[in-house]
């Protein structure tokens, strides 16, 4: 593992949405430290019971100390899981199929909008620490652009 992580240019944690950060998610985290190896983290397995993205955030900020931020929102888990918002674009996408291979995209759900509006403006707080566009914008109200 060491050995490959000396040569990334950058990886994908993933975590289980059911068993968060385990034992070798802070081992490979660790590694991934100590290399500089950028990371972005994705938590799989919404289909499963147990399944909650919100324990694999706080996890993330709590375990590996992530500036854990959450850039879908899932609409519904375990057997209810039907697909994600995405918050920068503020769109629903819904996977239908067998296997998920068809996409349709909608509005958010109505009952999601209020929790939605909220994660959103946590993401672009957190982008703005690294942008001052973002945070000038931001910081004035103005409305913050997918652009």
């Amino acid at each position: 593992m060491e050995r490959s992580l000396r040569v990334l240019d950058g990886a994908v944690l993933v975590l289980c949405s059911v068993a968060g950060v385990q034992s070798q998610s802070i081992t490979v985290d660790r590694q991934m430290k100590r290399y500089k190896v950028p990371r972005i983290c994705f938590i799989n397995k919404m289909d499963r019971a147990g399944a909650n993205p919100f324990r694999g955030v706080k996890m993330l900020r709590e375990k590996l100390n992530h500036n854990a931020h959450l850039i879908t929102y899932p609409i519904g888990a375990e057997d209810q899981f039907k697909g994600i918002v995405d918050l920068v674009t503020m769109k629903a996408f819904y996977f239908d199929g067998d296997n998920g291979e068809n996409i349709r995209e909608e509005e958010i759900p109505s009952e999601l909008v209020d929790d939605c509006k909220k994660y959103r403006e946590d993401l672009i707080a957190a982008v703005g620490e690294f942008d001052e566009t973002v945070a000038n914008k931001y910081l004035e109200g103005q409305d913050v652009t997918v652009d």
